[in-house]
């Protein structure tokens, strides 16, 4: 059956209302409810943005992309949606600039809540933040070590994925080694090149991945009970100077260079922020889903652990 306009976006109301478009107001004391209403709107505009972009035919994806918008758009909804679903690039045009605009929102948001939104997020979700979020250059040492660990993590990730040989994005690491070898090992390792690269390479790949492993882990507890556990105040201390280098280049840009200094923020700031919030999203929304509807969690609950699909 061919859907029509009327069908997508409903019939005429009498008394339409003109609404004004939902934000997140950093200075308001934290609300778990908008919270997680706000995320979950800005996931979905995330990936009904995508699936237009790649067929802008669709017109489920449209009306869903559509029902997106209206949460951030201010005016009459009505208007709004007829518009987007008889152009769909003005619907992708608008959806950029609301992404935008509303990733802005989350960043100044999370930084204004920055102590308080570090404290509901688990060791394990601070962990997840810094496997995605960028991570800068830095003159202290031991911070260095674990950016420059999980960047060649993530390049024998990648490698692998792609199906390249480790060995290929580790040559200036085995290079490295092999200048530091005695003048007969050299000359040994000349001999045997493939061979030898190629042991290099594992022994690297292998060095690597154990010390990205162990990077924020600590010994916890006594005896039998005695296990390495996740260090949650060292992974947040970490994300907080990687924070602040961020912040601190942004004071080399002078200050009336706003298209700079606005560049920069959107680039390299607001996505730290936003991993963070995202993240607490994921965690936040489980709890206000019990607290909107207990008995149904509650029945949820059960069901999964009797193996049913929920």
């Amino acid at each position: 059956m061919e859907l029509k306009l009327d069908d997508l976006i409903g019939k005429e109301p009498a008394d339409r209302m003109i609404k004004k478009g939902h934000d997140l107001n950093p200075k308001a004391p934290y609300d778990r409810k908008n919270f997680v209403e706000y995320l979950k709107n800005f996931d979905d505009l995330e990936q009904r943005y995508a699936k237009v972009r790649e067929n802008s035919n669709d017109v489920v994806a449209l009306n869903d992309l559509a029902k997106t918008l209206t949460y951030y758009v201010p005016g009459d909804d009505r208007t709004n949606r007829q518009t987007w679903l008889t152009s769909p690039i003005i619907a992708l045009e608008d959806s950029d600039y609301w992404q935008d605009k509303a990733s802005r929102s989350i960043a100044k948001f999370t930084k204004n809540k920055k102590n308080e939104i570090f404290d509901k997020l688990s060791d394990r979700q601070l962990y997840s933040i810094f496997g995605r979020v960028p991570l800068y250059e830095s003159y202290d040492k031991p911070h260095e070590i674990i950016r420059q660990l999980r960047e060649k993590h993530n390049s024998i990730a990648q490698a692998r994925k792609e199906n390249i040989p480790v060995v290929a994005v580790l040559q200036d690491d085995i290079r490295e080694r092999i200048e530091k070898a005695s003048e007969d090992v050299q000359e040994f390792i000349a001999r045997n090149q493939e061979r030898m690269y190629n042991s290099i390479g594992t022994a690297l790949v292998n060095a690597i991945e154990r010390n990205y492993r162990n990077a924020f882990m600590v010994e916890a507890g006594e005896g039998k009970d005695k296990r390495r556990v996740l260090d949650k105040k060292a992974i947040r201390t970490f994300l907080e100077d990687n924070i602040e280098l961020a912040e601190d280049a942004m004071k080399e840009i002078p200050k009336d260079s706003e298209d700079e200094l606005d560049d920069f923020w959107k680039d390299n700031v607001v996505p730290l922020y936003v991993e963070m919030s995202r993240e607490l999203h994921r965690s936040e929304k489980k709890d206000q889903k019990k607290d909107d509807n207990p008995k149904k969690e509650e029945r949820k609950d059960k069901f999964k652990k009797r193996g049913f699909r929920i």
